[in-house]
């Protein structure tokens, strides 16, 4: 797994004057020859290979469970990729106080493929304190809803992730990384994965 980033920027608003909410975001691009291989698509598409994620929204989302070419790219470890990345921001010393090598041997990577029926939505929220950083990338197409981005002390979102097959984001949790998923109108696949400490 190679992940390209195409894009770095802090989200913040005018009325943080303490700037206790700064959220840094990566556009990444992830490359695997296996992401586009006919047996990684058949593997996600086969509903055999996914349970359903309970307590979200009528059961429309899923999680995968299968042990094929998916789990051996999920394996791939992108751990040191990920702190590397995020230590590159101010914020981050801000928020995890400790030198980043000690993160390295105390954090571990996740990742998973999660798939979204139509009609899949989650509220505005900010993820468990658990979580140091966050992936969220398109598999399988193009997606017409992404992930959105809010203020703290804003009702309408600020950003909206890249809807590009194989595109999506990293971002730092902070206090201030509201982000919500609206009305998903077609099945969507997400490879889902980040950093716990």
């Amino acid at each position: 797994m190679e992940i390209i980033v195409h894009n770095h920027f802090t989200l913040k608003s005018t009325a943080d004057i303490f700037q206790s909410y700064l959220t840094p975001v990566w556009e990444i691009e992830v490359k695997s020859s296996v992401l586009d291989s006919p047996e990684f698509e058949s593997e996600l598409r086969n509903g055999n290979n996914f349970t359903i994620s309970k307590g979200h929204h009528n059961d429309l989302r899923s999680i995968y469970n299968g042990s094929g070419v998916v789990s051996k790219f999920l394996e791939e470890s992108c751990q040191d990729f990920l702190l590397n990345l995020i230590n590159q921001s101010p914020c981050f010393n801000n928020r995890f106080v400790r030198p980043v090598d000690e993160y390295r041997t105390k954090s571990s990577w996740f990742a998973t493929v999660l798939k979204d029926q139509p009609e899949f939505k989650m509220s505005p929220h900010i993820d468990n304190v658990g979580v140091m950083a966050q992936m969220v990338v398109n598999l399988l197409q193009d997606n017409e809803t992404s992930t959105e981005f809010y203020q703290f002390n804003e009702s309408t979102p600020c950003y909206r992730a890249p809807l590009k097959k194989n595109h999506g984001v990293v971002f730092l949790n902070t206090p201030g990384a509201i982000h919500r998923i609206t009305n998903v109108n077609k099945t969507r696949w997400i490879l889902y994965g980040g950093l716990l400490i």
